[in-house]
């Protein structure tokens, strides 16, 4: 990413049934020079909220989130993205291993 572009890797996911009452746990590898952030957007009533934790800037490793999907939630986003908004620099990332576990 670089510019003034938002820059982000997402899953949607859409049936989320199964997953109401439930808490989930997304979690994903990632290797990163930069801050970013690792989050799960719910979506209730067309708005859109999230929950998440930041990623350190010159880190490597496995990171993670957890949410309680509420019963009112039509819809899941798992997200990793840079919050700094506008760049000069190319900002790289490499992600693997995306999981989603229902604890």
């Amino acid at each position: 990413m670089k510019g003034n572009a938002s820059g982000y890797i997402r899953f949607n996911l859409t049936d989320v049934s199964n997953l109401l009452g439930k808490t989930i746990n997304f979690s994903c590898d990632l290797k990163t020079g930069h801050l970013l952030n690792l989050r799960i957007f719910y979506n209730i009533g067309g708005t859109y909220s999230w929950v998440g934790t930041n990623v350190p800037a010159n880190s490597e490793g496995n990171f993670n989130v957890e949410y309680l999907v509420n019963d009112n939630v039509s819809g899941l986003l798992f997200n990793v993205d840079y919050p700094g908004g506008s760049s000069t620099e190319d900002i790289i990332f490499y992600t693997d291993n995306w999981c989603l576990t229902v604890i």
